[in-house]
């Protein structure tokens, strides 16, 4: 595969993650009762996940939540216009072939690991981003792989990557790693 020219993940840490991440974690645990596909070759079991619209759940019923989409959606157009790699021009302004404003999530979802959990190599195209926010990164907990090179993160930590490039979290060792990911569109 030929690797994208521009950057790989596009990178942003929620500065109020603390006020917050508690009660995403919580909703995350309460809801994942969907079994990540796994590696069948390795016998090793997938994440939980929850169901992929849960940024249509009740903004009253899961403030926290509905704060972080809200935060990830606002950092969506600045992502846009990083990966087309796009300068200013000698007049201040900046040119694209596309309105960073119309992109829109499409699916979005939490996942828990627990020790031994781990995730398939797979990507989400046709989709145009995708992104994994970290909720929980217990020490030593595997992370996000992306083409081969691993994304260090910490709670708080938002990657934005093209969807198309293949992804995967290796075996974990501890129990508790948990993210908010999710796909995007242009509408």
């Amino acid at each position: 595969m030929v690797r994208p020219t521009g950057p790989l993940v596009i990178k942003y840490n929620n500065p109020e993650f603390e006020d917050i991440n508690s009660g995403v974690f919580d909703f995350v645990k309460n809801y994942s009762h969907i079994e990540v596909n796994t590696s069948d070759y390795y016998n090793q079991q997938g994440a939980q996940r929850t169901s992929m619209d849960i940024h249509k759940t009740d903004e009253n019923e899961y403030p926290e939540l509905h704060y972080l989409l809200q935060w990830i959606w606002s950092k969506v157009p600045d992502a846009a216009l990083k990966f087309a790699d796009i300068e200013r021009a000698s007049d201040g302004k900046i040119y694209v072939g596309f309105d960073p404003f119309e992109f829109e999530i499409e699916e979005c979802w939490g996942v828990i690991y627990s020790k031994g959990h781990s995730l398939i190599k797979h990507s989400h195209f046709p989709y145009s981003m995708s992104f994994c926010y970290c909720v929980a990164a217990p020490d030593k907990c595997s992370q996000l792989v992306i083409e081969g090179e691993e994304i260090e993160m910490i709670g708080g930590d938002l990657v934005f990557f093209l969807s198309h490039l293949f992804h995967w979290v290796d075996e974990s060792d501890v129990d508790g790693r948990c993210v908010i990911a999710g796909n995007i569109k242009k509408s």
